[in-house]
């Protein structure tokens, strides 16, 4: 009778990389690759044929329907990144970008009404968490790893664990350089691994991005990233064209954006 509690395992030769024992912020989603991948997934494994794209968008998004053969139609969003769209037809899906973190989960819920068939996209929003039943997409790269997303979605499990790992062996240079030395010396490999990204398919996250995202102390990211929010935002709060309303919040969006005057 097999065994499927043992893993087999190395033992000698040299000592292995920590083992972190700290609890992942979404430690009950899917992991993949990255956040395009997850996002690839939902398209293939919801069988999606249309979806409406924001035309405020990040291109990667784009190239994942384009992989997948899904017909795009854009919609623009107003000042306050809400989307104007009137109506989605029952076959069609309507991508929604938490553009800053802008938007808590009663807003979100109001959208979700008007479009039932909606994938939410919190890479801005990391520690907002997601709504019941709407597929919804994080990160990791928001932290200092190579790679890695979170997917929370109601598509059956056994096909997500068929999946093969990512393995980031050859993506960490850059991260130690910069601890060791500064991020400027590696700023050329940085920018080499994001583009390889394009070229990555659909796999689960890696062994060492996973247990990366155990060591992190998530209350202290918290923290930090709220008050340099604050921050900025007295510096160049008067001439921000954005309207941050959630101040308090804001740290979910882990970016401050500043628009300037013409």
């Amino acid at each position: 009778m097999k065994n499927n509690f043992v893993q087999e395992k190395e033992y000698g030769g040299y000592l292995e990389f920590e083992y972190f024992h700290g609890k992942e912020y979404h430690k009950d989603a899917y992991g993949f690759n990255t956040a395009r991948q997850a996002f690839r997934y939902v398209l293939r494994e919801r069988h999606i044929q249309k979806i409406y794209l924001p035309e405020y968008l990040c291109p990667v998004i784009l190239e994942a329907c384009n992989q997948e053969g899904v017909t795009v139609k854009f919609y623009p969003v107003d000042k306050s990144f809400r989307p104007l769209v009137d109506k989605v037809s029952k076959d069609e899906w309507l991508y929604f970008i938490n553009f800053y973190g802008q938007f808590d989960n009663n807003q979100i819920r109001i959208f979700h009404q008007q479009y039932p068939h909606m994938i939410i996209d919190n890479t801005q929003a990391f520690f907002q968490k997601p709504l019941q039943d709407v597929d919804t997409i994080y990160t990791c790269r928001k932290f200092g790893v190579t790679d890695g997303a979170y997917l929370y979605t109601q598509i059956p499990k056994n096909i997500y664990e068929q999946l093969p790992y990512d393995q980031s062996a050859k993506r960490v240079e850059y991260l130690i350089g910069r601890l060791e030395n500064n991020a400027s010396t590696y700023y050329e490999e940085f920018k080499h691994i994001q583009r390889t990204y394009s070229g990555l398919c659909i796999l689960r996250m890696s062994k060492f991005t996973r247990n990366m995202m155990k060591g992190i102390n998530y209350d202290f990211v918290k923290r930090k990233r709220t008050n340099n929010f604050r921050h900025l935002n007295n510096i160049l709060g008067e001439i921000n064209e954005i309207p941050l309303k959630y101040i308090e919040r804001i740290y979910v969006s882990l970016i401050y954006k500043k628009c300037f005057t013409n």
